[in-house]
């Protein structure tokens, strides 16, 4: 399996202030990447992409609560040579 490993993807972090976040992670090297919204489940999430450490912290922010807390890790992504190479028997 390691085979179709190809690394780090992201790591997605909710807060509670989409500024002082970006903020924060510019202080400590940081660079904002991109910022966006999004509207898929119905709720307007703001976004923000910040390359920290060699890889991307995503930021997401949300009118509603948040699920499981502001800075818990929502999800992680990695990338893979295909999905099909990642499907179990």
């Amino acid at each position: 399996m390691k085979e179709n490993y190809k690394g780090l993807g992201h790591i997605a972090v909710y807060t509670e202030d989409l500024e002082k976040s970006i903020a924060f992670y510019e202080k400590i090297g940081g660079r904002l990447q991109q910022r966006s919204r999004s509207h898929g489940t119905g709720v307007d999430k703001e976004l923000a992409l910040v390359e920290f450490g060699g890889f991307l912290i995503e930021l997401i922010c949300s009118p509603e609560s948040m699920p499981i807390g502001e800075g818990s890790i929502a999800h992680f992504a990695v990338y893979a040579v295909s999905y099909t190479h990642l499907t179990l028997p």
